[in-house]
């Protein structure tokens, strides 16, 4: 449990750097596009309307941003998506994902996620991100993680004021495999929740893990 911790503070005070500096309601799997990972192990459809963020792209803003934030934990991004109407790289909506090969997440671990504290959670990433970004982002607020059985999901939700674009909403989805996980982070404004909500978990959903990487409980 205490290693979910970390992962999540870890990797949400690079996320909320990476916060923006419109697409229909309809379902994702709906006008998509199947992208496939087999070097990583595992497909994703994203919606047509959306285009893939260049990796050199994600790197050079990642590398900007821990140059001018250098107590910030290094994090890794490997693919990002955005809408193709947008003007500048990381405008809302856009998602990230993290391929995380570093220990399986065992069930005893999923068990007492029930167990998390999130008032407390929010808080601790609250003083981070304080200590770090320098009221960069505020009033960060984590909701209950939940375990999906099913689907072999851990969802994450929150909510947190970035300077300069307002309340901001994140839906995190860690689809567990048998090495670590891919997790998939989606992002809009609060003000847009209703429209992208539904599309986000279907994304989220549609991750697709090859056969010798599904996790195995």
């Amino acid at each position: 449990m205490k290693r979910i911790k970390l992962i999540l503070i870890s990797g949400l005070l690079l996320l909320c750097l990476l916060s923006g500096f419109a697409i229909n309601g309809a379902s994702a799997a709906e006008n998509s596009k199947l992208y496939d990972y087999p070097k990583d192990g595992f497909s994703i459809r994203i919606l047509t309307s959306m285009r893939e963020i260049p990796s050199e792209v994600i790197k050079e803003y990642v590398e900007y941003l821990h140059a001018n934030f250098p107590n910030t934990r290094a994090e890794n991004y490997n693919y990002g998506f955005q809408l193709k109407s947008s003007k500048n790289w990381f405008e809302y909506p856009y998602i990230l994902i993290q391929v995380k090969n570093q220990n399986r997440i065992s069930s005893s671990e999923l068990k007492k996620l029930k167990q998390v504290n999130t008032q407390q959670l929010s808080k601790k990433a609250q003083d981070k991100l304080d200590d770090n970004l320098g009221g960069v982002v505020s009033n960060v607020n984590f909701n209950e993680m939940v375990y999906d059985p099913i689907n072999q999901i851990v969802w994450m939700r929150f909510k947190m004021t970035v300077q300069g674009s307002g309340n901001v909403v994140g839906i995190s989805g860690m689809c567990l495999t048998e090495v670590g996980w891919i997790q998939v982070n989606c992002y809009c404004r609060e003000s847009e929740t209703k429209l992208y909500q539904g599309i986000f978990e279907d994304i989220i959903r549609s991750v697709q893990i090859a056969n010798q990487l599904k996790y195995k409980g």
